[in-house]
């Protein structure tokens, strides 16, 4: 199972700080400290540009109709937008909006757009009360339901997130529940799950702040919830290695049959009533007919065909950021058995909300890094830096994901890895991986397969040593030393003699 993170994520400058006795040589400057990216605020999801007039109603069709497989942030608008114009008296329009521009065609892949249609029906049909099994995406539809059918008894969602990285800001969510009590309407079950898994925990959050909202179908109030939510943090993520069972054999990959994620869990869901597997085990992949048809519950057309069309969609990754570990270990998944292009998909939204990024989202990049090919260097490398900048990753992090049991099973190439780690230096994230990358490649050093391959890498490797050294940071490569030392004259021998000529002398002197 994979380790903890235990890095203080509150401090984006936990990397290695250079000492101030030393002159420092001429270099690149590629050794900084991150420059911290605050999250930018979401005007559109906020205020009047939510309420739609009727050519708005139908620019709001349009853009679901094209919704598939589903944008995070289409969702998010929809729905806050259906709320707020709604709430000024607009639901009829909406319902015909919705009838004469959607579900013309009678097969409807698209969950959006599906759900939409709930605004057309007279009785839509509640919930199930049943457990939702194994998709993530049943609490996604769960709330959009809900909120759907609350249509012109809601205020405004409590859930709708502020900021670009999808959080909620502490003192909007107060105003939201303010706005509920002054309108003494119930809050959502699903849309409070949602909020609580996107308030971010570095604020200075106090219950006391919030008045009395209750909760639909529930006997604890807001504030109650809220306050459990501060004092009952989470355990800790393992990624689960389970036995291995007869059906693995039908998989592309037997370690994918075997992922499990425990930990990491909602801690509010029984408080709210809810049942699903952002509260319990989640196995990626693993979903049955019966978890499809909890999710097809919800959707007014849903005949057999569509039903096993249904599983994780974008919308359902960036649904908790504070719980990264479920999605990740989607990703991962998918690039086990479906390959890299839809695990990056999936990497991409959940590494762009999650602080911090966990052991799970750290060991997914890991995995990709050494699976990519390098036309996605580039964009994987800005993924971690993005992440660096919002402290939501640290050095402690790589390295805890590559000493792992996963990444020993999962056994990424080491050089393509490196290569990876390489290009994020260039970019400006030398602080940040220099810790795993220094040491991969004093590994592939000492290691009996040397190659051609490897020696250019230590070719590409050897401007980052003087970089290193510039900085006045403490470096020991002691395989590469080893390698300058051999006889021979090959390009290997003579990249790590160069790397060693660039370091210090008392560092390349020691034995």
């Amino acid at each position: 199972m994979t380790h903890p993170v235990t890095a203080d994520h509150t401090d984006c400058s936990s990397a290695t700080r250079p000492a101030s006795t030393r002159t420092r040589p001429r270099s690149r400057g590629l050794w900084r400290q991150p420059t911290p990216r605050h999250p930018k605020p979401l005007p559109l999801l906020s205020g009047s540009a939510l309420l739609l007039d009727a050519d708005g109603l139908v620019e709001l069709c349009s853009l679901v109709a094209r919704d598939f497989p589903g944008d995070p942030l289409t969702h998010e608008r929809v729905l806050a937008s259906l709320v707020a114009t709604a709430r000024a008296g607009r639901r009829k329009h909406i319902r015909a909006a919705v009838a004469e521009r959607l579900g013309l065609t009678g097969f409807v892949v698209n969950v959006l757009e599906n759900l939409l249609l709930r605004t057309t029906q007279t009785d839509p049909v509640p919930p199930p009360e049943t457990p939702a099994g194994g998709f993530l995406t049943h609490l996604l539809v769960h709330r959009a339901a809900t909120v759907i059918d609350a249509l012109g008894h809601i205020p405004c969602l409590l859930s709708t997130p502020t900021h670009d990285d999808f959080r909620v800001a502490w003192r909007v969510f107060v105003d939201r529940a303010e706005v509920y009590e002054d309108s003494r309407s119930a809050a959502l079950p699903a849309d409070v799950a949602v909020a609580l898994g996107r308030l971010n925990r570095f604020e200075r959050i106090d219950p006391d702040d919030l008045p009395t909202v209750r909760i639909q179908g529930s006997d604890t109030t807001l504030d109650e919830v809220v306050a459990h939510w501060l004092v009952t943090p989470s355990e800790a993520t393992r990624l689960v290695l389970l036995p291995e069972r007869e059906e693995a054999n039908r998989w592309v990959n037997r370690l994918a049959a075997r992922m499990q994620v425990a930990g990491e869990e909602s801690t509010v869901h029984h408080l709210l009533g809810l049942d699903d597997v952002w509260s319990r085990e989640y196995r990626p992949g693993q979903a049955a007919d019966r978890d499809r048809d909890a999710v097809a519950a919800f959707l007014p057309v849903a005949d057999p065909v569509i039903a096993t069309t249904l599983g994780e969609i974008p919308p359902a990754w960036t649904l908790l950021p504070n719980h990264p570990a479920r999605p990740a270990a989607w990703a991962l998944h998918a690039l086990l058995e479906r390959g890299a292009a839809e695990s990056l998909q999936a990497f991409g939204h959940v590494a762009k909300v999650a602080v911090p990024w966990g052991s799970v989202l750290s060991l997914v990049w890991l995995q990709l890094a050494g699976t990519v090919d390098e036309s996605e260097r580039k964009s994987l490398a800005a993924h971690l830096i993005d992440g660096w900048e919002r402290c939501a990753v640290t050095p402690e992090d790589l390295l805890t994901a590559w000493h792992s049991r996963w990444r020993s099973l999962l056994d990424p190439s080491r050089l393509d890895v490196a290569r990876t780690l390489i290009v994020a230096s260039r970019e400006g994230a030398l602080a940040l991986v220099w810790p795993l990358l220094s040491e991969i490649i004093d590994d592939l050093a000492g290691s009996r397969g040397f190659t051609g391959t490897t020696a250019t890498l230590l070719e590409e490797f050897q401007p980052l040593v003087a970089e290193v050294v510039a900085a006045q940071v403490p470096l020991d490569l002691p395989e590469v030393r080893a390698l300058a030392k051999h006889t021979s004259t090959g390009p290997g021998v003579t990249a790590a003699r160069r790397i060693v000529a660039s370091m210090p002398a008392r560092m390349s002197e020691a034995s």
